[in-house]
């Protein structure tokens, strides 16, 4: 019973140590990450949620992501935004809520990413 409670509390910590690296990642992303493209390949439903699979563009070398999203299999093919770290351009934040306007589709994302969200304005 003892080895028991030691490997629930060693799994607890571990999740926990987890989730507080996300959290600290996602907050130098929201404050110093910069903006780009990327097109959605897959969605993936499962017991656990929705997968994506997405590929983007960033100096030169594409990347592909994988990640939990709420968006549905009509995002198939579609653009949306991301933000990302340009030291750790592999760590991205989808902007689901905001999606490449028309205006952008068929321009490429300059090769160093936005500073700011680009807008058709």
């Amino acid at each position: 019973m003892n080895d028991r409670y030691k490997l629930l509390w060693g799994v607890l910590i571990l999740v926990l140590l987890i989730g507080l690296y996300q959290i600290f990642t996602n907050e130098k992303i929201k404050s110093n990450g910069i903006y780009t493209k990327c097109i959605i390949l897959d969605i993936d439903g499962r017991k656990g949620g929705v997968m994506i699979t997405l590929k983007y563009n960033y100096r030169g070398k594409e990347y592909k992501g994988r990640m939990g999203t709420q968006l549905g299999s009509g995002s198939i093919g579609k653009q949306y935004f991301i933000k990302f770290l340009p030291n750790k351009p592999d760590e991205i934040i989808l902007l689901e809520m905001s999606p490449v306007p028309a205006c952008l589709l068929n321009t490429d994302a300059p090769e160093d990413g936005w500073q700011e969200l680009p807008s058709c304005e």
